[in-house]
C-alpha cells in the first residue's frame, strides 16, 4: 500500500485491483473444444490487467510524497471461481472498509484494437463521467459506458459493500478462456493507452479535497452467481453488449447450449416464461431449476443481415464445477 504520512487524507484509501488467477489446464469454464487438459496462459485474462496494475503502482510510488490519500494495490485470486478473492477481502479487510473511498478494477485490457473501451460503474459516483471525459481529452478512446456497479469481476463485491467502483476492459474475443489467449496477441500499446487513461482518474480521486460520493444505481439488483446453482447451460455472456437480452460470445464444448444448437452471437431474450432483458434476468431465471429439466429458450439470431427469433429446447445440465 502506498501511503504518505503527511497526506491530508491519510486515513482514507483508494483501491486499484486486478485478478492474477486464470484457468490453469482448463476445466469447466474453458471454451477449448479439444476436450484435453491444455495450458490456458490467460495473457489477456488477466495478465494484461495485473501488468497494468503493477505499472500504475510503480508510477504512483515515484510520487508518493504528493498523495493525499493512500492507494492499496490488490491482486486477487480465485476471480475465475466467482470473485472469491475479492469477496474474502470485503469480509476480512486489511483496512477498515469505511476508509475505502473507491475501487478501480482492471480486467482484460489487452485487446484495445480499434480504441473502444468498456467502462462499467459509471453511475456509482457522480464524479466518474466528468473524470472519464477529462482523462480522454485527446478523444482517442471510444467508450461503451455502463451505469451499474455489479458485474462478473472483482469490483462487484465492493459495490455491494456500497463503494463507488469503476471497471475497465476491452471486451471478449475469440480466444477468451482458451489456450490461444497468448502474449503475442496482446496489444501492448493499447495497454499503455488504458493505463494512461486510468492513472489521472485515480490521481484525481486520491487527491480530491473530499472523498467522492457513492450512488446506488436505481433499480439495479445484485446478480446471483451462477456458481451457486447446480444447473448450467454453457453459454458465455458478452458483458460488454448493450443489446436487450444476453448475447453469447461462445458456448462451452459439450454443454447443453452447444447440444441445443445455440451459437456465438445468439442473443437470449426468453427463458421459459421469463423475458430476459439483461444478465440479471438470466441468473434469476436459473434459480430453482434442476439438472435434466427441459426448457424452451428464445434467441435472436442474425443471418444474412436478417434477425429472427429462434426457439431452442435445452436440457439443463449439472455444472461441471458443482462438486468442488
Amino acid at each position: 500500500m502506498l501511503t504518505n504520512p503527511n497526506g491530508l487524507k491519510k486515513g482514507e484509501v483508494v483501491i486499484v485491483g486486478a485478478h492474477w488467477d486464470h484457468l490453469g489446464l482448463g476445466g469447466g469454464s474453458s471454451l477449448d473444444r479439444t476436450g484435453q487438459a491444455r495450458i490456458h496462459p490467460g495473457a489477456d485474462d488477466n495478465a494484461s490487467g495485473t501488468a497494468a496494475m503493477l505499472e500504475m503502482a510503480r508510477s504512483f510510488a515515484a510520487r508518493r510524497a504528493s498523495l493525499q490519500r493512500s492507494i492499496l494495490f490488490l491482486a486477487f485470486g480465485a476471480e475465475e471461481e466467482g470473485t472469491l478473492g475479492a469477496l474474502h477481502f470485503t469480509k476480512n479487510p486489511t483496512v477498515p472498509l469505511d476508509t475505502v473511498v473507491a475501487m478501480v478494477n482492471i480486467d482484460m485490457i489487452g485487446r484495445l484494437g480499434d480504441g473502444k473501451l468498456n467502462v462499467q460503474g459509471v453511475g456509482t459516483s457522480p464524479v466518474w463521467k466528468p473524470l472519464i471525459e477529462k482523462a480522454n481529452g485527446d478523444g482517442t478512446l471510444k467508450f461503451n459506458l455502463h451505469q451499474g456497479g455489479f458485474g462478473p469481476s472483482d469490483h462487484s463485491p465492493f459495490y455491494a459493500a456500497k463503494m463507488p467502483v469503476l471497471f475497465v476492459f476491452t471486451g471478449a474475443h475469440a480466444d477468451y478462456h482458451k489456450p490461444e489467449d497468448t502474449a503475442d496477441k496482446i496489444d501492448a500499446a493499447g495497454v499503455v493507452r488504458v493505463v494512461s487513461f486510468l492513472s489521472p482518474i485515480v490521481d484525481e480521486v486520491v487527491n480530491a479535497p473530499e472523498r467522492i460520493a457513492f450512488v446506488a444505481v436505481k433499480d439495479e439488483k445484485p446478480p446471483s452467481s451462477s456458481r451457486g446453482f447446480r444447473v448450467y447451460i454453457g453459454g458465455i455472456p458478452d458483458m460488454s453488449s448493450e443489446a436487450t437480452g444476453v448475447r453469447f460470445t461462445g458456448v462451452s464444448p459439450g454443454s447443453p447450449a452447444e447440444k441445443a444448437g445455440i451459437r456465438a452471437g445468439d442473443v437470449l431474450v426468453r427463458f421459459g416464461d421469463k423475458e430476459i432483458r439483461n444478465i440479471y434476468d438470466y441468473t434469476y431465471a436459473l434459480q430453482g431449476r434442476k439438472p435434466g429439466e427441459k426448457v424452451t429458450l428464445v434467441v435472436q439470431r442474425t443471418e444474412d443481415g436478417k434477425t429472427s427469433d429462434v426457439p431452442v429446447e435445452v436440457t439443463l445440465g449439472s455444472r461441471p464445477d458443482a462438486a468442488r
